[in-house]
């Protein structure tokens, strides 16, 4: 399976699959330190050879996005119980997702979307402003158009603002960023988070966060989910 991936993103993926076999859970997870979880795990290698396992019956959140996604270990919504897993690539804009193919993300869209995810999050706009393909209207019309179609393979879906940056793109962004909230629907305002403007305490350098702003961000989506 982690061959057909794109690597960068290889953790993720495992996960995923333990996950449409029914091994990962939380309590797995937040007992690593416990000689129960090593029982758990060594049976979970052993259903993995064997072909067992259960379908999963809590919800899972996959968030796709950027380096921000990537780099947010979205601590507060893991501490409240709930399975997530980041598909973040570096400079990934959201028709990389849609396109798959790419260095960025192996699937199309409409293959990602056949995994055992429940609620979907899409996270883009930093790499999107800058690379002139397109404006503020087609970007979040490409939005809607990826969110439709998660939601008629079954998905739940959220769509995230991006954070505010100290970048050239800055003011062009807050266009991005109107046109994404105009389209209704489940949206978690990043960028209304942070004040609506790059704010210093918050961020690592001019585009990513630092740990500070990451767990507010992830405490923004808990709040969603």
């Amino acid at each position: 399976i982690i061959q057909q991936r794109y690597l960068p993103n290889k953790y993720s993926y495992f996960m995923l699959a333990l996950y449409n076999r029914g091994i990962y859970r939380t309590n797995i997870r937040a007992t690593l330190n416990t000689m129960k979880t090593l029982i758990n795990l060594l049976s979970a290698v052993c259903l993995v050879a064997c072909g067992g396992g259960n379908a999963p019956t809590s919800d899972l959140v996959c968030v796709y996005g950027d380096s921000t996604t990537k780099r947010n270990p979205y601590t507060a919504i893991k501490d409240a119980g709930i399975d997530i897993l980041a598909f973040g690539s570096p400079g990934a804009r959201s028709d990389h997702l849609l396109e798959g193919r790419n260095a960025y993300f192996y699937n199309t869209w409409s293959e990602e979307l056949k995994n055992s995810c429940t609620v979907v999050v899409l996270n883009f706009g930093l790499n999107d402003v800058g690379s002139g393909r397109y404006n503020a209207q087609s970007f979040a019309a490409q939005l809607s158009a990826m969110r439709d179609t998660a939601r008629a393979a079954g998905k739940r879906v959220i769509l995230e603002t991006p954070n505010p940056t100290n970048e050239p793109t800055k003011d062009t962004l807050v266009g991005y960023v109107a046109a994404v909230n105009a389209l209704g629907g489940e949206i978690v305002d990043n960028h209304a988070l942070f004040g609506g403007a790059f704010k210093q305490e918050w961020m690592a350098d001019d585009a990513h966060p630092n740990a500070l702003g990451y767990s507010r961000k992830a405490l923004n989506l808990l709040r969603a989910l």
